[in-house]
């Protein structure tokens, strides 16, 4: 890539209005404490303003990451901008790094007004009683030993910085772009292997190149801003020339929310990944016939895509663990969800097919099929919770991945404002993380705040968004 050309994409990587707000509050907070006492009111309103901020932006983000290079900031791979007020906080931070000898500063974990007004304090005591040669180490050590266990501050020396600015001018990428990556290029090898399917090829076509993007995905999982975000996407509208397609990556995401929960080893999550894409690879040009009732696909219909399926299957090229494992798959979560084939079971249906069983029938009562409308994401939970024809095991463990309020979720919270869930499952103690956009006024929510709950209850009931004008799915992928 040519100096202009990399100029171009960086002039994308922009630090947004959430970056500059904290890069101020960071700066004004070092700046006023050490021109007061710590218990001064101007230090108090920095020390709330620095909490509040770190806590917001960290709900979506693993770390803060502040760089300075050539006199120019950076907050989590993005260049502050420049002019204006701005060049002013800027300007100051550079000086105040500077002064202690560093070149930047990593915040991650959790960040109260107390564990704030210690850090300050640490790093006002390295200023005034360490020369400057010797400041960087001296932080390291005060602040890897002083801070509460749930917070951590990581300083970097000016090389340090240097080093971390180049990599991420050579190719940053968050774990949010990185899932919106990941999920576009999942949904385009698969449309690219049901197009094979469709005119008598292998499906596994692309299988190579699948299963690294499977790997990739999985090894990504354990960090919480990528998984909301991959979750996000599934609740994206079907694709109006490729409907299949997107539901079977939503239900290979979904099953890989449920494996991780949980404990599966990568190469098993891998294999149960792979399965959920291709479980209903016998739908591909397969025009559903509805029963005579009209509210499902009559079974005639339903076994002879179930043996297309089958049949695709075996004329495909991959016959280690994902292959056989897809092959069962295929059938067995019509088992579960449907009790056909009609035959005799020789066992319960493997772990895999309950999973990718109950990940599909979520994502088809989300999104809706031929003879039914789709439902909001808590009343999917709720109508396949009370569905026997599911292991109530693995319907457990998908309301465990998603949480009792699942992402989407449009809701009331106590002070009579609304918003909308963006995530609330185990992995978070079920505390549900909301965007407001309606305020207790009933006036649109200028700032959309992300709330943390402490609890579910504080969630009081869920309403209609479309009562409110709300577009669920947009605020969940925004």
């Amino acid at each position: 890539m040519s100096g202009e050309q990399q100029g171009e994409e960086l002039s994308f990587l922009r630090a947004g209005e959430a970056e500059a707000r904290l890069g101020m509050a960071l700066t004004s907070a070092l700046k006023v404490s050490r021109l007061h006492a710590l218990d001064n009111v101007a230090v108090k309103d920095a020390v709330a303003a620095l909490s509040e901020g770190l806590t917001r932006f960290l709900l979506l983000r693993d770390e803060a990451v502040f760089l300075i290079s050539e006199n120019r900031v950076y907050i989590n791979g993005r260049l502050a901008r420049a002019g204006g007020a701005g060049h002013t906080w800027m300007d100051e931070f550079c000086a105040t790094l500077g002064r202690l000898g560093l070149g930047g500063i990593i915040f991650s974990g959790s960040w109260t007004e107390p564990t704030v007004r210690q850090f300050l304090g640490i790093v006002l005591e390295v200023d005034r009683k360490t020369p400057a040669p010797e400041r960087p180490r001296a932080l390291r050590l005060a602040l890897g030993s002083e801070l509460p266990p749930g917070a951590r501050a990581r300083v970097l020396d000016p090389a340090q910085a240097e080093l971390f600015v180049k990599e991420e001018e050579e190719g940053y990428v968050s774990p949010r772009e990185r899932a919106a990556y990941y999920f576009a290029r999942l949904l385009a090898l698969v449309e690219a292997s049901h197009a094979a399917v469709a005119t008598g090829s292998s499906p596994d076509v692309h299988s190579r190149h699948l299963r690294q993007t499977l790997m990739r995905t999985v090894e990504s999982l354990p960090q919480r801003p990528f998984l909301i975000r991959l979750l996000s996407l599934t609740c994206l509208p079907p694709l109006a020339d490729a409907p299949l397609a997107s539901h079977s990556v939503n239900v290979c995401v979904l099953s890989l929310t449920m494996g991780q929960l949980l404990g599966l080893r990568r190469a098993s999550l891998i294999d149960l990944g792979f399965a959920a894409l291709y479980h209903d690879l016998g739908r591909v040009g397969h025009e559903p016939v509805p029963s005579a009732e009209g509210d499902r696909e009559a079974t005639a219909s339903a076994e002879l895509h179930i043996l297309r399926g089958l049949e695709r299957c075996l004329r495909a090229r991959n016959y280690g663990s994902g292959g056989l494992l897809r092959l069962i798959v295929s059938q067995e979560h019509h088992r579960v969800a449907d009790g056909y084939p009609d035959a005799p079971a020789l066992r319960e249906p493997h772990l895999f097919s309950q999973v990718v069983a109950v990940a599909d029938a979520f994502d088809r009562l989300q999104n809706g099929t031929e003879w039914r409308p789709p439902q909001g994401p808590r009343a999917a939970l709720r109508l396949l919770e009370g569905d026997d024809r599911y292991p109530a095991e693995a319907t457990r463990l998908l309301v465990d991945s998603l949480g009792r309020w699942p992402r989407g979720t449009t809701a009331r919270l106590w002070d009579g404002s609304v918003g909308v869930v963006l995530d609330g499952g185990a992995p978070r103690g079920h505390r549900p993380l909301v965007r407001r956009v309606v305020s207790a006024s009933m006036a649109p929510d200028e700032e959309r705040a992300l709330i943390e709950l402490p609890d579910p209850d504080e969630l009081a009931e869920e309403v209609d968004p479309a009562d409110y004008a709300i577009d669920w799915r947009a605020e969940v992928v925004d």
